[in-house]
């Protein structure tokens, strides 16, 4: 059933018995105007209360969310870890058949069968970083996502290994092309001396590669051999992509717009960076009032407020974040030991569908080479 509008709230109070005794004492038209008052507020309350509460729920659950999520961090290296030492032929894994498949592990880490539990010690290093971290933002809570805002993959072997490469080399940032490891992989390291394993041979990866590139040169075979369509009439793209537009604005903008144009272009560029600013400062606040009035959160003198205040949210959540890990592990603990398999915690980057259909092309590959059809190599 709706809720009842502001006109069924209104009538409602005037000509329901029921409230006769409570506004026996006022004037009628003093009742009137708190009946039309009171049904708009009733109307607010049923159309935003809801959303209020949602508010105040995530308030109180995302400390406890964020460290169940950042739990399984210790897992995804410690298969990364078991990667590099399958790669190299150091250690044989069930149900491990090809490199595509620590991906898939990865996308089910919470109850994946390879790894042993978590450890009072892992979890008790994983705090320490979390302690240490720099970067809060980036190198813990937003650390499922990449500089590019796309989702990490954890288990990105060859992008983490060509800039381990990289790295070797001194090569510019400019002109990396591998993937920089979470910042939780360069601490266990440090820690632990386990930096070496991404630097053991991999002789798995190149015994695969050519059944891959066998496949897709099939593929690309097939395609050719298919008529080709006619070339349309005008063979100039019909979109641009955002750096072609980003590019022809640019050019427009400084060979036949006026000074003036240029300048408010510039003036509203600020502008925006303003709004984005204020958008953080407004979400800090709306984090920061959700906490209640009784939250002791300190906030440091400096130049900029904003970025004092934007140090005061990071600092509490980091704290925040350790106090909920070690219950987090308590609840780990006790399914562990009931046999009790653990809820997802994020949304996976990958799919099971997408995971064997990797796996049949690696398996095509090999037949289209006289290979065996297996993950026998």
């Amino acid at each position: 059933m709706p809720d009842p509008s502001h006109e069924d709230i209104k009538q409602d109070l005037l000509t329901n018995p029921r409230y006769a005794a409570l506004f026996a004492p006022y004037h009628p038209e003093a009742v009137a105007r708190f009946a039309r008052d009171y049904a708009s507020h009733k109307f607010n309350w049923q159309w935003q209360g809801p959303k209020a509460e949602h508010a105040q729920t995530e308030a109180l659950t995302e400390p406890s969310e964020a460290a169940y999520n950042r739990l399984w961090d210790i897992q995804r290296k410690k298969l990364f870890d078991l990667q590099c030492r399958w790669r190299a032929g150091q250690i044989t894994l069930p149900g491990i058949g090809c490199t595509f498949d620590f991906a898939a592990h990865d996308v089910a880490i919470e109850n994946c069968p390879v790894l042993p539990a978590i450890t009072p010690d892992e979890l008790a290093m994983y705090a320490d970083f979390v302690r240490q971290a720099t970067d809060f933002d980036d190198d813990v809570l937003d650390c499922y996502y990449n500089d590019g805002g796309e989702p990490r993959e954890w288990q990105d072997y060859e992008g983490m290994r060509l800039f381990d490469e990289e790295f070797e080399r001194d090569t510019p940032d400019h002109e990396c092309e591998g993937v920089a490891p979470p910042a939780w992989y360069d601490f266990h390291n440090g820690r632990t001396g386990l930096g070496y394993l991404l630097r053991l041979p991999d002789l798995r990866g190149p015994l695969e590669k050519p059944c891959i590139d066998a496949y897709y040169a099939a593929r690309r075979a097939a395609d050719a051999a298919q008529p080709a369509p006619p070339p349309p009439a005008d063979a100039r793209p019909t979109f641009l992509t955002p750096a072609q537009e980003e590019a022809l604005e640019h050019a427009l903008l400084h060979q036949f717009e006026t000074p003036k144009l240029r300048r408010q272009h510039a003036a509203y560029l600020l502008l925006q960076a303003q709004e984005a600013a204020d958008e953080q400062v407004e979400a800090d606040f709306a984090y920061l009032k959700a906490l209640g009035p009784d939250a002791a959160v300190p906030l440091e003198a400096a130049p900029d407020w904003r970025a004092a205040l934007r140090q005061a949210v990071v600092e509490t959540r980091r704290q925040q974040l350790l106090a909920h890990l070690p219950q987090v592990f308590e609840d780990y603990q006790l399914r562990q030991a009931q046999g009790i398999s653990h809820p997802e915690a994020e949304e996976p980057q990958y799919r099971s569908t997408y995971h064997r259909h990797l796996r049949e092309i690696l398996l095509d590959g090999r037949a289209l080479l006289g290979q065996p059809r297996d993950f026998n190599f």
